[in-house]
């Protein structure tokens, strides 16, 4: 599959050029802060349980599955986890070690308002592992599983809605959740150009249908 032809891709790119357009255009903290002051009942309910589509525990359930239906497809997905996982770390604690999260950069400066029985972190802000998680998951299943096009749109609002909850539920900042998004795009699609051919062999067949 010709990869510059997927319209997650595609369609990932204009969302990255929208988010880059309100990146620009607002100051550190803003949005978080303005999410914060706009919570929802409805959102209060589902952004702990929507935040999950980022979490190692449910990439590892489809990891799983895809080694059941599919090894090859699935050992593709556990290297590019595993590499996702050491990357995360290396710039999370080695590179921006001394970022803070919203709880720790607004502290006696600013009321936030906060979900009971969330446990909200302080340290380790940039980038955001769970939307790095939830793209580097989405855009995979675009290239090797997901064909159809209305399903990729769903893989698409689903790493978005990942990446909007890091936010709505005070664990990231806007700028986290950007850099996680490319950086997740970015790794799936070096897996699926370079990893892709040596464990899949490109064989008739290899994907799920």
């Amino acid at each position: 599959m010709n990869w510059k032809n997927n319209f997650f891709l595609q369609a990932y790119m204009v969302s990255l050029f929208a988010m880059s357009v309100v990146f620009f255009f607002t100051s550190h903290g803003q949005l978080v802060l303005l999410i914060n002051q706009h919570r929802f009942p409805l959102g209060d309910a589902l952004m702990p349980y929507l935040t999950y589509l980022g979490d190692g525990v449910f990439y590892g359930l489809v990891c799983l599955l895809l080694l059941i239906r599919k090894w090859r497809t699935g050992l593709l997905f556990v290297l590019a986890g595993i590499s996702q996982s050491i990357v995360s770390a290396i710039l999370k604690r080695l590179v921006f070690p001394d970022v803070p999260r919203p709880k720790k950069y607004f502290e006696g400066i600013e009321d936030l308002s906060f979900i009971e029985g969330v446990r909200i972190a302080t340290r380790f802000s940039f980038p955001s592992g769970h939307t790095m998680t939830a793209f580097l998951l989405a855009t995979l299943l675009s290239l090797v599983v997901v064909k159809d096009r209305k399903y990729q749109a769903l893989l698409l609002a689903g790493a978005l809605v990942a990446g909007f909850s890091r936010m709505y539920l005070l664990q990231h900042f806007y700028r986290d959740v950007v850099a996680g998004s490319l950086i997740g795009v970015l790794m799936a699609l070096a897996f699926f150009v370079w990893v892709n051919p040596l464990i899949l062999r490109d064989r008739p067949g290899n994907d799920l249908k």
